[in-house]
């Protein structure tokens, strides 16, 4: 009888580790980025994502450059948490605008259209 519930104990306590979804490459799942500084598009901007993350991350997974739209597309990600960081330059301030977002992909097949919205004087290193 101890070992049934040794057992059941050790089989509980790993449950979460097998069922909680890691964000990461290897997915259907997109996120389309749209990168604004109040109403303004912020064409240019570099943005980063960090992988299974909810806050802002010390060091990140990949970035790309906003079209001149302001948009750029991250694919084929897994469901999971990801945190989205962007900076850029306001030309309408001169001023360079940063700021970051958390994003959770809840399914597969997922293509989810975020606002990261920018401010001045929150840069990252």
């Amino acid at each position: 009888m101890k070992q049934i519930l040794a057992l059941a104990i050790l089989l509980g306590s790993l449950t979460p580790f097998y069922s909680c979804d890691k964000g990461g490459p290897g997915g259907k799942a997109s996120i389309r980025v749209v990168v604004r500084h109040h109403e303004a598009l912020i064409p240019g901007a570099t943005v980063k994502i960090g992988y299974d993350q909810t806050e802002l991350p010390t060091t990140f997974d990949g970035s790309k450059v906003a079209d001149s739209s302001a948009v750029t597309e991250f694919t084929n990600l897994k469901k999971g948490d990801y945190y989205l960081f962007a900076e850029g330059k306001d030309t309408a301030i001169n001023e360079t605008v940063s700021g970051g977002i958390p994003v959770t992909i809840r399914d597969k097949n997922n293509m989810l259209e975020i606002t990261v919205p920018v401010t001045e004087g929150h840069a990252h290193d």
